[in-house]
């Protein structure tokens, strides 16, 4: 009986030191959990895919580690005056080299992802891109009016023929989309009522014997075209 006394008192004494030792672990954690709207709203320290924001990425840092004014279970690393953070704190010292790796991660993953499934379906890598930004501002949650989803905007029909089981999914959706970019190029031979097709579909396509006379769709087609002449450097092409 002593023995399991003990034994008791010997868990009770460890659970209490790994419950204060991670409390401030595991709020971290949740902090970095919930940081994803870094990446994927408006506080993303990046505008467009290059161009780097210095107050976006202080907004960041504020937000989550040093917030003025203090919520109750925030993390505050910092003097609530001053919002200065304490010198040589090795937290924000880490969260800094984070912030910076998920930057660089941003860039480099969605340009790996357009490389890959541009080449494995041979169509320009700029095209891709262009398609992209016309359709979702590169917003991966994007949903139009019309039900479309995604990166590329794919239509739940169009997904599943497709083979696509979530077209949020950015790997998956810029799959299928450059999949179905390459078969409307295959089909028309031509960039320019390929992404007529893409936009209105190709039964309009031929139905009108080209870019149908939709002003939505004639006005995408000359985004698009014009993205892609911008973005053409992006890639070394």
């Amino acid at each position: 009986m002593n023995a399991i006394l003990a034994f008791g008192r010997l868990y009770r004494h460890i659970a209490d030191l790994l419950t204060t030792s991670l409390e401030d672990i595991s709020l971290l954690l949740l902090r970095l959990a919930g940081a994803k709207v870094f990446i994927a709203s408006g506080l993303t320290k990046w505008d467009g895919w290059f161009d780097f924001n210095d107050l976006k990425y202080d907004l960041f840092l504020y937000e989550f580690f040093c917030p003025d004014p203090v919520r109750p279970g925030a993390l505050l690393l910092c003097d609530p005056q001053t919002l200065d953070y304490a010198e040589g704190s090795k937290i924000v010292s880490f969260v800094e080299s984070l912030a910076v790796t998920a930057g660089v991660m941003e860039i480099v993953l969605p340009v790996l992802l357009i490389l890959i499934n541009a080449r494995a379906n041979k169509v320009p890598p700029a095209l891709v891109k262009a398609v992209i930004a016309a359709e979702s501002r590169f917003d991966s949650t994007a949903v139009s009016r019309a039900g479309a989803q995604g990166l590329m905007q794919l239509m739940p029909k169009t997904a599943r023929e497709l083979g696509i089981e979530d077209p949020f999914r950015p790997s998956e959706n810029v799959k299928g989309g450059t999949r179905y970019l390459r078969s409307m190029l295959d089909r028309y031979g031509d960039m320019t009522r390929a992404l007529a097709a893409y936009n209105a579909g190709p039964n309009a396509v031929d139905y009108y014997r080209g870019v149908p006379p939709y002003p939505e769709t004639q006005a995408y087609v000359r985004r698009v075209l014009t993205y892609y002449r911008h973005y053409d450097g992006d890639f070394g092409y």
